[in-house]
């Protein structure tokens, strides 16, 4: 809504019908012809998981059968690809894991006694050490079956997709000890980044 504002000089009349317009009246919005607007199926599906997979009119169930995290899927790799998009780390970076309380039955729920919640959902993470903001995010689910969710749980090949995003940019990253050489030498080699390793004993 506009309103006229201010001393009014002489008389302002409407273009179409002209009528006087007073000091502080509203002057209602013309009427625009409505623009056709394109709605997408339900059914659609946006994943460049699921390319080459004709799985955009399957339920759960069958989607269930080739990935343990389809329930989620969807939505979490959404927030991890804002999380990327949308924020700049700073020099020191963090790759750790981490148990998200969770008890309900999934055959990929962890114990882990030493943690807080000793039940939940395992997450490796790329954070940045300054903020505390998660720059990637992976959830453990143990093996799965032959399919585009199907990845190697093997401490080299997790540490290589979360360092993705700040890869050549010689950033520091701290690991935790079960980093073995010969991946300290290919992220340093191949990927730019500055190692900085923990020990709990000497």
């Amino acid at each position: 809504m506009l309103y006229e504002e201010g001393p009014v000089i002489g008389s302002l009349c409407c273009e179409s019908e002209g009528e006087e317009i007073v000091e502080g009246e509203a002057i209602e919005n013309r009427e625009e012809p409505e623009e056709k607007i394109d709605v997408l199926p339900e059914n659609a599906v946006e994943s460049e998981d699921l390319e080459n997979y004709e799985l955009a009119n399957s339920n759960r169930a069958e989607r269930k059968k080739i990935d343990k995290l389809a329930a989620i899927r969807g939505v979490f790799e959404h927030f991890v690809d804002n999380c990327k998009a949308y924020y700049t780390p700073s020099e020191y970076l963090t790759i750790d894991e981490k148990l998200e309380p969770f008890r309900c039955r999934v055959s990929f729920l962890q114990y882990i006694p030493n943690k807080p919640a000793k039940y939940g959902l395992k997450v490796f993470a790329l954070v940045d050490a300054k903020t505390c903001y998660s720059l990637n995010m992976e959830v453990y689910v143990g093996t799965q079956q032959q399919g585009p969710f199907r990845k190697s749980n093997s401490p080299q090949d997790i540490v290589e997709r979360l360092i993705l995003p700040v890869s050549g940019t010689k950033r520091n990253i701290t690991f935790d000890n079960y980093i073995n050489y010969n991946l300290m030498i290919n992220l340093l080699n191949v990927h730019f980044l500055v190692l900085i390793i923990t020990f709990s004993q000497f």
